[in-house]
């Protein structure tokens, strides 16, 4: 399955300054750093991981009512933007999978270190991802054990949990 394409011209996005470009980036990037228009380089910094939509069975009984990939890029953006637009640097991990998601945090971690990681609500109630929540837990602690760790209850509150910490 092909990631959908996020025009930020197109959707009428402000420009703000992104350390992954080009202006057209997937949907379900892996990582995306939005600096922010107030963000300086001593700015305080946020880590925002959860599963990557496109690797969730969106008809699984287990999951919300109504729950789609856009409500949780859009949440997640939404939570992404506010925590820039107030002078946080910002990332999002996208996390493909159990036998991936240390590599991914391993990657994620070498590029800078980071005052809060809130985990995604998906990745720690969802039965069928514990294992992978699990392995995203022990590669935090023992890549990052300075983080703080904060956790959200639905995607597009990823700013309050990370605001707790800051």
């Amino acid at each position: 399955m092909d990631p959908k394409l996020y025009d930020l011209a197109a959707a009428g996005e402000d420009q703000r300054s992104y350390a992954i470009e080009p202006v057209r980036l997937p949907v379900n990037s892996t990582t995306l750093t939005n600096l922010g228009p107030g963000a300086r380089a001593t700015a305080k910094s946020v880590l925002i991981i959860g599963p990557d939509p496109r690797y969730i069975d969106f008809s699984a009984p287990y999951l919300p009512p109504g729950m789609s990939a856009e409500k949780i890029i859009a949440g997640v953006d939404g939570a992404r933007d506010r925590l820039a637009d107030a002078g946080y640097c910002v990332q999002v991990l996208l996390t493909k999978n159990e036998e991936t998601v240390e590599q991914q945090v391993s990657d994620a971690l070498k590029e800078r270190s980071y005052d809060v990681t809130v985990v995604g609500v998906g990745l720690r109630t969802l039965s069928p991802m514990a294992a992978h929540f699990e392995r995203l837990i022990n590669a935090l602690h023992e890549k990052a054990p300075r983080t703080k760790i904060a956790f959200n209850s639905k995607p597009d509150d990823s700013d309050a949990a990370a605001l707790r910490w800051l």
